[in-house]
C-alpha cells in the first residue's frame, strides 16, 4: 500500500503538485498507465469480473485518465487485468490515489500485482 493515506472522498484522483515520489514529465504530460492483476478462486470470478468492469465504468469520470480497460488471461479464466491509461504532468512512482484505493477494495478477493509503466515510444496507430 501507498504510504500516502487518504479517506476516499468518491472523487478518484491521482497524486499531483508534490515533488515527493513523483517522476516529473519531460514534456506537458507523460502518458503512463497502470496494471493492476487479479487472481482469484473459481467461485468467485463471475463476482470479481463484475467488480472490475463497474471499477473501470466508474473511475473513467476523473478527466485525466484516458481509458481503463479490462482484460482476461486467456488460458486461465480465474486472472484479470484492470488496465488505467493516464496523460498526466507527473507520475506517481507508488502509482496512482484511484489505483490505490481499487488495490485496497480488491484485497478479499484473491492475490493481487501492480505495475506502474511510462510510455517510452509509439510504433503505429
Amino acid at each position: 500500500m501507498c504510504h500516502h493515506q487518504r479517506k476516499h472522498c468518491g472523487n478518484p484522483s491521482i497524486l499531483l503538485g508534490s515533488s515527493h515520489g513523483m517522476i516529473p514529465a519531460l514534456s506537458k504530460v507523460m502518458k503512463w498507465l497502470e496494471e493492476i492483476r487479479v487472481r482469484t478462486q473459481p467461485r468467485r470470478e463471475k463476482e470479481v469480473r463484475e467488480l472490475l468492469l463497474e471499477t473501470a465504468a466508474s473511475v473513467r469520470r476523473n478527466r485525466q485518465l484516458k481509458s481503463a480497460r479490462v482484460y482476461s488471461h486467456h488460458s486461465a479464466p480465474v486472472g484479470f487485468t484492470l488496465v488505467l491509461f493516464w496523460d498526466t504532468p507527473s507520475v506517481a512512482v507508488q502509482g496512482s490515489e484511484t489505483a490505490m484505493f481499487i488495490l485496497e477494495g480488491l484485497k478479499a478477493f484473491g492475490l493481487l500485482d501492480h505495475a506502474v509503466l511510462i510510455e517510452e515510444g509509439k510504433n503505429g496507430g
